[in-house]
């Protein structure tokens, strides 16, 4: 009976490890079909063409980490901020009619504001040799929705600003990928 049982959850757990390798699989054609996405659009700013080259090495980080799942689930999770990021900065060039609420905006806003401020921490953890220029992108991408808000232009302010919020989210991410045994961090 114990016999029996082992064996079905051996199977299991095979199983199990198997539609992990498809769901990997999966999730870094969807990242690749999306960066091919983003690259073929036309007129890429400087950090769109930052966020596709980074995005790229990410992807191809995730590939080399695909025996630790939790390695690999930060990073391809991590190339997907870059490529929302992206794809955020292309829409904030497109005029939009919607009604973005001044007061929606001014919290997007806000809460990228104090998330921003988290990225020099991120970037010190994640090791990563461009931490600087993701720093800077986030800032300066900060900069331009605080101008479109005060410009009244509300929707522009809220994709920036969420692209912002995306590149430190892709910071946290490698950071939390550079853990090898998850720990939370002591307050000191």
């Amino acid at each position: 009976m114990r016999r029996a049982a082992a064996i079905t959850l051996s199977c299991l757990l095979v199983a199990a490890g198997l539609a992990e390798d498809r769901n990997s699989k999966k999730k870094l054609q969807e990242l690749q079909r999306k960066l091919e996405r983003r690259m073929a659009r036309a007129s890429p700013t400087e950090v769109n063409s930052f966020l596709h080259q980074q995005s790229g090495a990410l992807i191809e980080r995730a590939i080399k980490a695909k025996g630790s799942r939790y390695r690999f689930d930060r990073l391809a999770r991590a190339a997907d901020d870059l490529l929302e990021a992206s794809q955020r900065v292309f829409e904030s060039r497109e005029r939009d009619d919607d009604d973005e609420d001044r007061s929606d905006a001014a919290r997007r806003l806000e809460r990228t504001y104090f998330r921003v401020q988290q990225a020099d921490y991120f970037a010190r953890q994640s090791r990563h040799k461009d931490g600087d220029a993701f720093i800077r992108h986030a800032r300066a991408l900060y900069q331009q929705a605080r101008t479109a808000y005060d410009q009244r232009d509300y929707p522009k302010a809220d994709k920036l600003a969420d692209a912002a919020g995306k590149i430190v989210s892709a910071l946290e991410r490698m950071a939390q990928a550079e853990v090898r045994v998850p720990d939370p961090p002591r307050l000191k």
